[in-house]
């Protein structure tokens, strides 16, 4: 009847177990956890739902031994396997799994002869031993087994199993080392812990394109990814550096020679130096260790416009590229006019200073910043340059008007004075031409004598009129009703030529 009570307690409390453990995981301590407690808190965790020591308490029908001695060899001897895996794995910086050793060997040997002396088979004795050893070691092996597969770690890492197993188990001394993630470049933290205090290594996963500074104490310790990786004792993420292309940009005012301040826009794209290499698809972008260190330490310190606090703190290395290249396009700046930087380089030159600007700012930040781990792709000046009184922009543009307005007037100067020394060659030609026809035809009635009446010598010198009326250079200056005036003398001639003939025969009756 009691081992069918037992056996009863013992099915429903480790389905309980099962059950409460599926729906409540390691809840993990705010404040500090002694070392010494650590092992205890796994042991609950690993141990507890197996009820080992109840199960053992069923064998007392079978083996001829007190209860309480299986109950005791029920408890010690799991807890002595698991202690034999602590003092391996290392992850615990205390006395703790010696001394649960110490405690349960103690246990056993004070145990075990009672059960070796009884009057029973060994076989029964070496079926019950194993009932209480292979529980733990089957879990032991099953962890063995999937906290690799479980872990975020690479295949290179897995293989480093005494670290992968630290790092699981320390998630159940409810006291750990933290996780991290780093997303879009923001450090997140997936499981809290104490990364000074807390049991085995901690971890961080960064993006393919980030790698994580890594601190250990007041020093910089190396850095972690693209990827994985563990962090040891001590060691914090100081920062995150992307790997990728980046582009900064502001604006800047600057002096002229002319001292109009003027505000420029400026950019710049660059990078960490990683030689040679080049970003594969599938694979994590490359650096260089050393650029990357180098380019960490470049960071300057600027107290301007800060609080006593924060004076002393550094500018993060991205800052660097844009302010090399607004101190460099101030200097250079100095040298231009405001309307040379409007106009071009030189008469008949086609190159904009602007693009001038940039190409000397960018050499420039190139020579100070690639010694110190900075790859500068590109940047330049921008199209936008302005002075920043708007008053200036007026008085240029008041200035350009008068000046174009001047222009446009002498040009129009010049083009009447064209036209009208245009037509005067064309009427000088006119009347040379007309002079010409009208000499020859007065050559022509001349010759013919009285023959000829004065109706005819009109028509003639008529006809020359027409004539040069209707030359393409000539039609253009003169007036519309010129052809049509010339058609009404026509007739109006040969209607008195009519008239006069009709008088000279009624004389001659």
């Amino acid at each position: 009847m009691l081992r069918l009570l037992f056996l009863v307690l013992y099915v429903g409390g480790f389905i309980f177990l099962q059950d409460y453990i599926r729906r409540h995981p390691p809840k993990l301590s705010s404040t500090y956890l002694e070392p010494g407690v650590r092992p205890f808190w796994v042991l609950l965790w690993w141990f507890g739902p197996s009820l080992l020591p109840v199960m053992a308490i069923l064998w007392s029908g079978i083996l001829p031994v007190s209860p309480i001695i299986l109950f005791l060899l029920g408890l010690f001897v799991p807890i002595a396997v698991y202690a034999i895996f602590f003092l391996w794995l290392g992850a615990f910086k205390s006395a703790g799994p010696g001394g649960l050793l110490v405690i349960s060997l103690l246990f056993i040997m004070i145990s075990l002869p009672f059960l070796l002396l009884a009057e029973t088979s060994f076989l029964l004795i070496f079926l019950f031993l194993m009932n209480l050893v292979l529980p733990p070691l089957i879990t032991l092996a099953w962890i063995f087994l999937w906290a690799p597969a479980m872990l975020p770690i690479t295949p290179e890492q897995a293989t480093d199993i005494r670290k992968v197993l630290a790092h699981f188990t320390g998630f159940f001394t409810t006291y750990p080392k933290s996780s991290l993630v780093v997303v879009k470049g923001k450090v997140q933290t997936r499981i809290p812990g104490n990364p000074f205090l807390g049991t085995g290594p901690g971890l961080i996963v960064t993006e393919p394109e980030n790698v994580a500074v890594i601190k250990a104490s007041s020093k910089i310790g190396g850095f972690a990814g693209p990827g994985p990786a563990f962090t040891e004792a001590n060691e914090t993420v100081e920062s995150v550096i992307d790997l990728r292309q980046q582009l900064r940009g502001t604006k800047v005012k600057a002096m002229t020679r002319d001292g109009i301040t003027v505000e420029l826009p400026i950019s710049s794209i660059f990078r960490i130096d990683a030689g040679q290499n080049s970003p594969k698809l599938g694979e994590p972008w490359p650096y260089h260790s050393s650029a990357a260190y180098t380019a960490l330490f470049a960071a300057e310190v600027n107290p301007e416009g800060k609080t006593p606090l924060d004076a002393h703190h550094s500018r993060p290395w991205e800052d660097l590229p844009l302010e090399v290249a607004t101190h460099k396009l101030k200097q250079v700046v100095s040298r231009y006019s405001l309307d040379e930087l409007y106009g071009t380089l030189g008469r008949g030159a086609t190159t904009l200073p602007r693009a001038a600007l940039g190409k000397e700012v960018r050499q420039y930040v190139i020579n100070e910043l690639e010694p110190k781990g900075i790859k500068i792709d590109g940047g330049g000046v921008g199209n936008k340059i302005k002075p920043v009184d708007s008053g200036v922009t007026q008085q240029r543009i008041d200035t350009w008007k008068a000046q174009w307005i001047q222009k446009v007037m002498e040009n129009m100067g010049l083009a009447s004075a064209e036209r009208y020394s245009t037509l005067q060659r064309a009427q000088s030609e006119v009347w040379a031409e007309f002079l010409q026809g009208f000499i020859k035809q007065s050559e022509a009635l001349k010759k013919a004598g009285d023959s000829v009446s004065a109706t005819l010598m009109t028509l003639q010198l008529l006809e020359t009129l027409e004539q040069i009326a209707r030359d393409p250079k000539v039609r253009p200056l003169l007036p519309e009703s010129a052809q049509s005036t010339m058609k009404g003398l026509r007739m109006r001639i040969a209607d008195n030529g009519e008239a006069g003939k009709k008088q000279e025969a009624k004389n001659g009756d």
